[in-house]
């Protein structure tokens, strides 16, 4: 799946239809990268109560490959700034005979991950925002 084709579309689509009121939704990884990737990253952030996040992350989740989080800081290329702690929220959807759990900790960024990426040559692309203030502001 690429930024723009009909499966990314497809599964954006359903995302746009939430209800975004005072967030902003932020495309990060692969998917801002120019190469094919199985999932769509991206970063809410705003001002939320943990209820409601737990309910948008699991709507988001719902609508396709998504691999979303809450940020407390604006989300940018974590190679413009030095290494840093953001605190980063994400959720695990209820299951039979599990609770549904928000998850909450500090992430250090860029993460190992993305630095021996870098080292290997790949370039990650600009963060991409998408939705601001809850008005869909991309396509």
């Amino acid at each position: 799946m690429r930024l723009n084709d009909e499966e990314f579309n497809k599964y954006m689509e359903e995302v746009y239809k939430l209800d975004w009121t005072g967030l902003d939704l932020t495309l990060v990884g692969g998917i801002v990268s120019d190469i094919d990737t199985q999932d769509i990253d991206c970063t809410i952030t705003g001002e939320i109560d943990d209820e409601r996040l737990m309910q948008l992350l699991w709507a988001v989740q719902a609508s396709g490959p998504f691999d979303i989080n809450w940020s407390d800081t604006e989300v940018k290329n974590h190679f413009d700034t030095y290494r840093r702690k953001v605190l980063l929220k994400w959720s695990y959807q209820p299951r039979e005979g599990i609770q549904g759990l928000l998850v909450k900790k500090f992430v250090k960024l860029p993460t190992t991950k993305q630095i021996e990426r870098r080292k290997r040559g790949f370039v990650y692309g600009e963060p991409l925002k998408v939705i601001q203030n809850g008005q869909r502001i991309y396509l």
